[in-house]
């Protein structure tokens, strides 16, 4: 899960992690309820999901962007739904 102050930035990050490596983009959520922010959602096999996440919060943060990024090894079927 990567978290950005902008719509923006979810979308540029979102993009940065899904050409980076080999994982799937769950959901996008962009600005609505949540003041203009946005998050994005991804699985894959974690090596590839850990690279995907540090290149899109190198990106966030360097554009001081970013607000939280949280990788989940091996999730609960149930918080998997809920993400999505």
């Amino acid at each position: 899960i990567i978290e950005t102050f902008t719509i923006a930035s979810t979308i540029k990050a979102a993009d940065i992690a899904a050409k980076a490596t080999d994982i799937k983009l769950v959901k996008i959520a962009l600005g609505k309820g949540i003041g203009g922010r946005g998050y994005f959602t991804f699985t894959g096999a974690l090596p590839y999901v850990e690279e995907a996440a540090e290149r899109a919060k190198e990106s966030s943060e360097n554009e001081g962007n970013l607000i939280n990024v949280t990788v989940i090894p091996n999730p609960q079927p149930e918080v998997v739904e809920k993400l999505a």
